[in-house]
């Protein structure tokens, strides 16, 4: 039997992002968009949105005890590098 596990993760970049996004962080947001619509097709995904300061945002992730391939904290992270870099400026 498996247990169900919900994370939620809330990721800091820098403040009033949203507003002063370059070309390539507008590409790099859409490339993270279509990475949380993933999620959601695979049901992994529960919701994700910024911040109220639009400094950053949070996403709320279901997993089971089982899902070792996709849905782990440090497995998101590894795949969405690109953007945790983007909203931090680095």
């Amino acid at each position: 039997m498996t247990g169900n596990n919900v994370y939620m993760v809330i990721i800091r970049g820098r403040p009033n992002f949203p507003n002063t996004m370059t070309e390539e962080e507008e590409k790099i947001m859409g490339e993270h968009f279509e990475y949380l619509k993933g999620l959601m097709a695979q049901g992994k995904l529960i919701m994700a949105g910024p911040t109220l300061d639009d400094s950053g945002g949070y996403i709320i992730l279901n997993t089971n005890s089982e899902d070792k391939n996709n849905t782990s904290i440090s497995l998101m992270y590894s795949k969405d590098q690109h953007f945790l870099a983007a909203i931090n400026g680095t």
